[in-house]
């Protein structure tokens, strides 16, 4: 193929449709479409250098979790906190707190699909160092008790292709000692003062 020379450089020339109809078989010839395609798989990073596009799955993460705020909320209505709705909808302090519910007298957050990498101890955490730094240190924000709510996915049964029947041991609620205490304090108190009625 001709060429040009500028320097020591040498630069091909423009190749004509007759050169591309004699090419090798094995040339490949990059059209708009296969450079669009190309283009299309990779994203620009900070510094303007390329990286390869990773697979969308936020979208999905995030329509699970919005989905489980609001059956918990539901719930909560259901328990008799009748004004208990998503953080999402009513507030957006709470919300940037990591608390996902209000009207209720705890700071629950909920957590939706498998997380095989969450840790309790830091969402629970940071629940609490939220609060303390967004709210009053008189709100009564300031002394619930922090909780986590996970409702899981449902596995497959083996061989069937089926997804199994949820139970009760597919939503768990991860809390600290001090505040299991709490809990288990004011159920202690509701035995005995069952125990005195009857």
């Amino acid at each position: 193929m001709p060429s040009m020379t500028h320097g020591h450089e040498e630069f091909p020339s423009v190749r004509t449709g007759q050169d591309l109809l004699h090419q090798p078989k094995a040339t490949t010839i990059i059209t708009h479409k296969s450079l669009h395609k190309v283009s299309q798989s990779i994203i620009p990073t900070q510094h303007g250098l390329p990286q390869e596009k990773k697979p969308r799955s936020g979208g999905r993460n995030k329509r699970k979790g919005s989905n489980a705020e609001r059956l918990y909320a539901i719930r909560f209505r259901e328990l008799g906190f009748d004004k208990c709705i998503t953080s999402r909808e009513g507030s957006k302090l709470l919300d940037d707190c990591a608390v996902d519910l209000m009207f209720v007298p705890i700071l629950a957050q909920i957590k939706a699909g498998r997380q095989t990498s969450m840790n309790l101890s830091k969402v629970l955490k940071d629940i609490k160092d939220r609060i303390a730094l967004r709210f009053p240190h008189d709100a009564p924000e300031q002394s619930m008790p922090g909780i986590v709510i996970h409702y899981k996915d449902m596995g497959f049964i083996k061989g069937s292709g089926e997804r199994r029947a949820r139970t009760e041991y597919d939503e768990i609620v991860s809390m600290t000692f001090d505040t299991f205490a709490i809990f288990l304090k004011s159920y202690t108190n509701d035995l005995q003062s069952n125990k005195r009625t009857n």
